[in-house]
């Protein structure tokens, strides 16, 4: 939202995401991005020994679910044109 310097990310038409503008600090995503890109990893607890799986991400629980039943995001970071 320019008006109040909030992020909002949308699929389609439904807000799924939400960030202050608060913490961002002043820094370079203040005032707005061209890009955005997201990725993430699968883990297989289940005896392939921690390796990546062919599985798809998701397990089709949503949030409300409960622990261990829907994704989390941790050690995000936003890396500049310059790499840093």
């Amino acid at each position: 939202e320019q008006s109040t310097g909030n992020w909002w990310l949308y699929l389609w038409s439904t807000p799924i995401g939400y960030w202050p503008q608060s913490i961002f600090n002043g820094g370079l995503l203040t005032n707005g991005a061209d890009t955005l890109s997201w990725g993430g990893e699968i883990y297989d607890s289940s005896g392939t020994g921690g390796f990546h799986t062919l599985t798809q991400m998701g397990s089709g629980h949503f949030s409300h679910e409960g622990y261990k039943k829907a994704c989390y995001v941790r050690n995000i970071f936003y890396t500049g044109p310059d790499g840093k």
